[in-house]
């Protein structure tokens, strides 16, 4: 009687954890008569004795009637990625106390497949950079540092445009052994538009590693906004104005420095010396608005005539509440503006009569002087003299 002891199968595959753990391969031999015995050793291939298994070797000793014996391996796990492994268990040296026992499959391979990964991600998933800024830096992380990794990247558009506010990219990123950190550089078109921040998208795809397995983990897209650094600049045309009190009314012209959408901006008139609704029409605070690519537009005040002389008076008028559909809006120039009314009446200093007469008896002659506006005060010079009349002698200078 022939007895043939063989392994189970040839191969048979384990996968490494971070700890620790057994693998098992059966031996059987096809008849179980009387006893049998077979010697087995371990040996490396690409799995190292110490780091990937425990070397292993030993005796298999079958009692009468058992069929099948276990051959136990210890299969050393870490994090560290890298590729599938092999060691085999070789059989030699086989009795039995019944007749005659052959070694069948006497070879086994065993493949340690690696279950840990080559990470790779962005390290954060937004950031933001300055429409003034010429280039704009990411960085991709890998977990590992062993052997080489290889990641490819591209640039979506969100409401960015590639060629107008960036430039597209897509290319790859290659981590040496060793290298944990990369870089991926995008140039930023900056522009004088006044515009809303906006946003374009790197993503991530087709990460490969010469050890173990390559997997996109984490931020896997990274949202890049770039804020506007433009704004539109409304102000009122001249730092100051001024209008006759008999001019009727005055025109100021609010002016913004973008045209690019809409804009508002509300207005108000204030007191100086003037008195609104005595000397100009006052405006409660008023709203004026852009239309898109128009650049100014104009307001009036009305001004009060009045019919006495008085001195020049001042009224303002305030740009508040600013608003751009795009971007950011500020108030520029002179704020508030500053309009000067001049006054244009006069008082007449004249004598009541161009000539009178009076007796040489009456002792003294009353001359009166009028003047046509009574508001304030006012002086004039007066002097005696000339005629026919001799000073000092017919009258008193």
């Amino acid at each position: 009687m022939s007895t043939t002891i063989s392994f189970d199968s040839a191969t048979s595959t384990v996968a490494e954890l971070d700890v620790q753990t057994t693998h098992t391969v059966n031996v059987t031999r096809d008849e179980t008569d009387g006893t049998a015995s077979v010697d087995y050793t371990t040996s490396a291939g690409t799995a190292l004795v110490g780091s990937d298994f425990s070397t292993s070797s030993g005796t298999l000793t079958y009692a009468d009637g058992e069929a099948t014996k276990t051959i136990s391996i210890l299969i050393d796990g870490d994090s560290v990625p890298e590729n599938s492994e092999t060691f085999t268990i070789t059989l030699s040296n086989a009795s039995a106390s019944v007749g005659s026992i052959l070694i069948g499959t006497g070879t086994h391979t065993v493949t340690i497949t690696d279950a840990d990964t080559n990470d790779v991600g962005f390290s954060q998933e937004t950031s933001t950079v300055a429409e003034s800024s010429t280039t704009h830096t990411v960085t991709v992380n890998r977990t590992h540092d062993v052997g080489t990794l290889t990641v490819n990247y591209a640039t979506v558009d969100i409401t960015a445009t590639a060629g107008e506010d960036y430039t597209a990219a897509n290319s790859s990123l290659t981590f040496s052994p060793g290298e944990t950190s990369k870089n991926i550089s995008i140039t930023i078109s900056g522009d004088s538009k006044n515009e809303n921040d906006e946003t374009f998208r790197i993503d991530l795809s087709s990460a490969s590693t010469t050890e173990g397995n390559a997997l996109i983990t984490g931020h896997t897209t990274h949202t890049v906004t770039i804020s506007n650094n433009d704004n539109t600049e409304i102000a009122i045309s001249g730092s100051s104005s001024s209008i006759t009190e008999s001019g009727g009314s005055i025109d100021l012209t609010i002016t913004r420095s973008d045209t690019n959408g809409t804009a508002s901006v509300q207005y108000a008139t204030s007191d100086g010396t003037a008195t609104g609704g005595d000397d100009y029409i006052a405006h409660p605070l008023t709203t004026i608005n852009f239309a898109d690519g128009e650049s100014s537009k104009t307001i009036t005040i009305f001004i009060t005539n009045e019919a006495s002389p008085e001195a020049d008076e001042t009224f303002n008028v305030e740009l508040q509440n600013q608003t751009s559909q795009f971007g950011t809006a500020t108030i520029g120039g002179t704020n508030p503006h500053v309009v000067t009314i001049t006054n244009d009446d006069n008082t007449e200093i004249s004598f009541s009569a161009a000539a009178q007469s009076v007796s040489e008896s009456a002792g003294t002659a009353n001359v009166t002087v009028t003047r046509t506006q009574t508001t304030g005060t006012a002086t004039v010079d007066y002097a005696s003299g000339g005629g026919t009349a001799t000073s000092n002698v017919d009258y008193s200078a």
